[in-house]
């Protein structure tokens, strides 16, 4: 429960979906699509009680399995209030990435709505 924020709901490229599965529980997912020679994360989440490795491992898978299909980098947004998006603000600084400092406000709409503009 704690996983599930409605991207489950949409169509979904198993190519880009990365899950940490221990026994039988899912502890995390990473959600990507490639964007213009990068990987864009558009969801990356760790179950609460999740084990420790779970999100380095779930990095690590994720990173691999992107440079190995010819892609040279990432970017997404980050809440750097949750733990977990946290870490991973820090490793980008740590290895030298860039974070962009402008205010940003991301906005989604479904094209369905958007029709009759």
């Amino acid at each position: 429960e704690s996983l599930y924020t409605g991207f489950e709901a949409l169509p979904m490229d198993s190519d880009w979906a990365w899950i940490a599965v221990k026994k039988t529980t899912i502890n995390g997912i990473l959600i990507a699509a490639p964007c213009h020679g990068i990987v864009f994360i558009a969801r990356l989440v760790v179950r609460e009680k999740a084990p420790f490795e779970t999100l380095p491992l779930l990095l690590r898978k994720f990173f691999k399995d992107s440079k190995d299909r010819g892609f040279s980098g990432f970017m997404t947004y980050l809440d750097p209030t949750r733990d977990v998006e946290s870490c991973l603000l820090r490793l980008v600084r740590k290895a030298g990435g860039k974070q962009v400092t402008v205010p940003q406000v991301l906005v989604a709409a479904d094209f369905k709505t958007l029709e009759r503009w």
